[in-house]
């Protein structure tokens, strides 16, 4: 479990972390969004000691980072999948990373195995793709066999294959038990993956919730209702006064839920040949509720004209 307490980081006279606090919470992956320069990397830097805060406080499985005499059995950290050393073959830097914290040879060829790279452990890592590199990060994540997990944009770089497996391997992790906390900006990923979601802007914690709570609030969210008897259903909607529109013969309902309005057509005698429940995209949810923070905003307005025009 990671638990951050009124965190808060300045760089000279800009606050790039304000008062946040949240919990990672274990059996589950915690998806970490925010737009650019929200702070997600800062965080994950302070919750790790690779910066301090200027006030608040972190833990790990209830206690500081600082008092683990082996980090790597508490938590396995990937920030950047491009920090090894290009000229040094992968298993020597899985070897070389599994001697200076006591961990056994064995493991090294354990984790190969786990990430898929055993046949290509003595390449050197200059020569991998990006993808690979996360993989070989990802083995030296595991080295220690940690209870949490904490990675930065693991599927940076992976085909769709390897994001398949990544996502899959993850959620087996949670499974086992362990926190996995993923910052990502793949929320196509995201949405498929996590458990619980948190949420930050500008420094500060917009919610902390969950996928299907995040979408289901934004204001795209409606019912779909498909009937052939359009005049009988648009009179009842509107002897309930509930909000609608019309296309054809669907109609879409804001307010109510699928048992409600399929209930309100039953007791009205009305038809019903569909009756879905709409909920927007996870990327449409996170734009929503990140609009007010967003650092650097592109107008869209100017292209998309354009674009009209132009058909």
């Amino acid at each position: 479990m990671i638990s951050v307490t009124n965190l808060t980081k300045k760089y000279g006279s800009k606050t790039v972390i304000d008062d946040l606090s949240f919990d990672v919470n274990p059996g589950m992956v915690t998806g970490f969004l925010g737009p650019n320069g929200a702070g997600k990397s800062t965080t994950m830097r302070l919750i790790v000691g690779l910066d301090k805060p200027n006030s608040g406080s972190i833990t790990i499985n209830n206690s500081r980072i600082s008092k683990f005499s082996n980090p790597m059995s508490e938590i396995g950290v990937l920030l950047d999948a491009d920090y090894m050393h290009p000229t040094r073959k992968a298993i020597n830097h899985l070897k070389a990373m599994a001697y200076s914290n006591g961990i056994s040879r064995k493991r090294v060829d354990e984790v190969l195995d786990l990430v898929g790279l055993h046949d290509v452990a003595k390449k050197r890592v200059g020569k991998f793709s990006l993808g690979m590199k996360q993989r070989v990060g990802l083995a030296g994540v595991l080295l220690g066999d940690p209870k949490i997990i904490m990675l930065d944009e693991p599927a940076n770089g992976l085909d769709p294959e390897g994001i398949r497996w990544i996502r899959d391997f993850l959620s087996f992790l949670a499974k086992e038990g362990r926190t996995v906390f993923i910052s990502s900006h793949l929320l196509s990923e995201i949405a498929l993956i996590a458990d619980n979601l948190i949420v930050i802007g500008q420094g500060k914690l917009i919610t902390q919730t969950t996928v299907e709570e995040l979408t289901s609030q934004a204001s795209g969210t409606y019912t779909s209702i498909l009937s052939p008897q359009i005049e009988s259903l648009a009179e009842v909607l509107t002897k309930s006064n509930i909000e609608f529109s019309q296309f054809e013969n669907e109609f879409r309902v804001k307010g109510l839920s699928e048992s409600e309005l399929g209930h309100l057509a039953f007791e009205n005698n009305v038809e019903v040949h569909r009756l879905a429940r709409v909920v927007p995209s996870l990327e449409d949810a996170f734009l929503e509720v990140t609009s007010k923070a967003q650092e650097f905003k592109a107008d869209s307005s100017s292209f998309q004209q354009q674009n009209s025009e132009g058909k």
